[in-house]
């Protein structure tokens, strides 16, 4: 049981099993929430489940998880040359990079749009009240989809046990250490789901934008209904 921030300090939660297929979630955006952060959550999560199919892909045997590998090895090794001999990317290396980037997108693309995420239920009084599904009806992106809500269940969770633990706390945490800090538990709990090297398979940019995505998340106290 997490505890409720007055008695014990809460444990780590287990992460949700991978094999979901609804996800319901209260997140609290205030009195009469404005258009934009009902637009901002749902595109928050949206997010949150992309980048989930991806790491659920990375973390098993697909072609997005060869096609990932093949454009961190080719990057690594250009960064390398280009460190060793001081000057920019030759034209065969510029070449090899771009293709694959794109094949890395294609990859990615195929994943997305074979499972989109689907709101099954939305309620906007206070606390929001919404559940999420997922259209994938093939294997093996029906798994990926179960994960990815897998992965957004784990954040929440610890999300969750990061407020209690610091409402259980004498001393607040200072101000301009609170954003941090709040990232980078939800980051811990979404990874867990997937692991280490499914986290370094992801193009920097898109973690850099599940990182906002997931912190914009955790500021609005989200919790598993």
């Amino acid at each position: 049981m997490i505890s409720d921030g007055r008695g014990d300090m809460p444990t780590r939660p287990k992460v949700p099993a991978t094999g979901v297929s609804l996800l319901r979630l209260v997140i609290d955006l205030g009195e009469a929430p404005p258009a934009h952060e009902l637009i901002g959550t749902v595109r928050a999560l949206t997010h949150l489940y992309e980048i989930g199919l991806l790491a659920g892909a990375a973390a098993g045997g697909s072609r997005f998880r060869d096609d990932a590998l093949t454009l961190q090895r080719i990057g690594e090794r250009v960064r390398s040359d280009d460190a060793a001999a001081g000057s920019p990317l030759g034209t065969g290396q510029a070449q090899r990079l771009e293709v694959a980037r794109r094949r890395y997108e294609r990859s990615a693309n195929e994943i997305v749009w074979a499972a989109p995420l689907r709101i099954q239920s939305l309620a906007v009084q206070r606390p929001l009240d919404i559940a999420l599904t997922y259209r994938a009806v093939t294997a093996p992106v029906r798994g990926y989809g179960a994960a990815a809500l897998g992965g957004i269940g784990a954040t929440v969770l610890s999300v969750q046990v990061h407020h209690q633990r610091q409402e259980a706390q004498l001393e607040p945490v200072p101000e301009e250490a609170r954003d941090g800090l709040l990232r980078g538990a939800a980051e811990d709990g979404f990874w867990q789901s997937f692991g280490h090297e499914a986290r370094g398979l992801i193009v920097a940019a898109d973690r850099e934008k599940l990182g906002r995505s997931l912190l914009f998340l955790a500021r609005r106290r989200p919790r598993l209904a």
